[in-house]
């Protein structure tokens, strides 16, 4: 049985994870299924397939990553502090 509360959401924080651990190689329907304790069937409850997934794996991390940082960096007007926060 799938952890309560698991959402798309879930599977795309996880992701990111697996990304910024292993790099794209790392990103399986395996590796998230482990990561998250549940099935393959789970994954595809969720998502059609892979290519879905990836998609909206994007669409989050621009939602919820990227705006963020480029938000930030508006804030800070010295273009050197700027390159490094991102």
């Amino acid at each position: 049985m799938p952890p309560e509360g698991l959402s798309q959401r879930a599977y795309c924080e996880a992701g990111l994870e697996l990304l910024a651990e292993g790099g794209h190689e790392s990103l399986t329907i395996a590796a998230l299924c482990d990561r998250l304790g549940v099935t393959k069937g789970s994954f595809y409850h969720h998502f059609v397939d892979m290519a879905e997934y990836v998609g909206l794996l994007l669409e989050h991390w621009e939602a919820e990553h990227a705006t963020r940082l480029i938000t930030l960096s508006e804030s800070v007007t010295d273009p050197e502090e700027r390159y490094d926060l991102l």
